[in-house]
C-alpha cells in the first residue's frame, strides 16, 4: 500500500501533489524527506505558495511517454470529463492533479488555491483524495467535487479548476 504524505504548512500543496502523484506512479521510491525539497524548488515553491505556469512543464518532465505514461492536461474541467476517466479504472491505472479554487474568508481574495492528487474511486460515489485536509487521504463525495469545479471564472483569475490526468500505459 502507497504511503501518501500530508501537507505541513499552508503554501506547499502543489509539490507535495506531485510527490504524491510520484509515489502513486511506483516509478521509484520517493518520500518527503529525500524528495520533498527537490520538488519544492523545482515548482518555485514559496511561502505564497506554487505558481501554476511551474507546475505543466514538472509534471510533463516527471511522467515522460518513456515511462509509459500519458499526461493530458485541461482546464477547466467539467465533473463528467473527470467522472468518466475513473470509471475505466479498474488496475489502479489512472489518478489526476487538481488545482482548484476553496472558499477563504479569511484570505483577501476569498479564496485559495489549492493542488491535491485524487487516487479513484470509493464506492461510486467519493473520490479519494490524497493532502486534501488533515489527513493524507480523504474521501470526497462526488456533489462536493461538482461544486468546486464550479469555482471559475474572472474572480478566480481565469486559472481554476485545472487537472492534470495521468494515465499508466500498459508495458
Amino acid at each position: 500500500m502507497v504511503r501518501y504524505v500530508k501537507q505541513r504548512n499552508n503554501f506547499s500543496c502543489g509539490p507535495i501533489a506531485i510527490l504524491n502523484a510520484l509515489k502513486w506512479s511506483k516509478l521509484g521510491r520517493f518520500s518527503y524527506k529525500n524528495d520533498f525539497n527537490w520538488l519544492r524548488i523545482q515548482s518555485g515553491c514559496s511561502k505564497i505558495g506554487t505558481p501554476h505556469e511551474n507546475l505543466s512543464p514538472l509534471i510533463n518532465r516527471l511522467f515522460p511517454k518513456e515511462n509509459k505514461f500519458l499526461v493530458r492536461e485541461l482546464h477547466c474541467p467539467i465533473f463528467t470529463e473527470i467522472d468518466s476517466f475513473f470509471r475505466e479504472n479498474s488496475k489502479g491505472n489512472k489518478s489526476i492533479i487538481l488545482s482548484v479554487a476553496i472558499s477563504s474568508e479569511e484570505h483577501p481574495d476569498g479564496y485559495v488555491g489549492h493542488v491535491f492528487l485524487i487516487s479513484g474511486k470509493y464506492n461510486g460515489n467519493y473520490f479519494i483524495s490524497h493532502n486534501n485536509s488533515k489527513n493524507s487521504i480523504v474521501l470526497i463525495p462526488k456533489n462536493d467535487l461538482k461544486k468546486v469545479l464550479l469555482n471559475r471564472g474572472e474572480k478566480y483569475q481565469n486559472y481554476y479548476p485545472h487537472v492534470w490526468f495521468l494515465d499508466k500505459l500498459d508495458k
